[in-house]
């Protein structure tokens, strides 16, 4: 990574964390800056960086500039609360999401169940599929939320479910983490990640309220440190 993303990211990381406290000083009825913090330190920084880091390229893609500027695009428009644009732009962000992983995996992720894949790509493909799948869900959140009111519960707000953004990021540093373990996969090593592989997943899709302003800080400063 060359030092203008450097310094392109870490301003954006200085702006989302000044936005996690501004509401503090600066409140504001209509508008919340949590969306800010969470939007531009997960999925701006955070989901352009884990793309960057899947395709393994010095330079940045046409795919990848797409995707930054449309996830600032997705992140001001929730912020502004104008949804039919962040429901249009999930569309193409999805996409590029799943060109990215398919090009690096498979359209199925077969390598799940696949004894001879590492368990460290098996995470790192969880981490795109999580992204992907949380953009369609958040449309479907925004959608259910704002207009068809189909299901009604206290805990589905667009803040709170918001932050499942942070969790591909969670997957992507298990993911470094079990590929410095890569050397130690005997055959009794490997159950063990096999099961820790697949009880941290399901556990992020099962409690996927759980500390996410803590995973997402660890993910992006640990990709942008490995993105070098």
């Amino acid at each position: 990574m060359n030092i203008k993303l450097k310094i392109l990211f870490s301003i954006l990381m200085i702006t989302a964390l000044i936005f996690g406290f501004i509401h503090i000083y600066f409140p504001a009825d209509n508008y919340s800056f949590e969306r800010l913090h969470i939007f531009l330190f997960n999925l701006c920084t955070g989901g352009t960086i884990l793309l960057y880091y899947t395709r393994g390229r010095a330079g940045v893609s046409k795919t990848i500039t797409f995707f930054f500027f449309g996830s600032l695009i997705y992140a001001f428009s929730a912020f502004f609360k104008i949804y039919p644009i962040t429901i249009l732009v999930s569309v193409p962000l999805f996409i590029l999401v799943e060109k990215i992983r398919i090009e690096k995996f498979s359209f199925i992720p077969i390598q799940f169940i696949s004894r001879k894949e590492p368990v460290s790509e098996k995470f790192h493909q969880a981490s795109l599929l999580c992204l992907s799948i949380g953009i369609v869900m958040a449309s479907l959140v925004i959608l259910n939320n704002e207009y068809f009111k189909f299901v009604t519960m206290e805990k589905l707000t667009l803040n709170t479910f918001f932050l499942g953004f942070s969790f591909p990021l969670s997957l992507i540093t298990l993911s470094l983490v079990f590929s410095m373990l890569k050397k130690i996969e005997g055959s009794s090593a490997k159950i063990v990640m096999e099961v820790c592989f697949w009880t941290i997943t399901l556990g992020v899709i099962i409690f996927c309220n759980s500390g996410t302003f803590y995973s997402s800080g660890v993910g992006v400063f640990a990709l942008y440190n490995i993105c070098r």
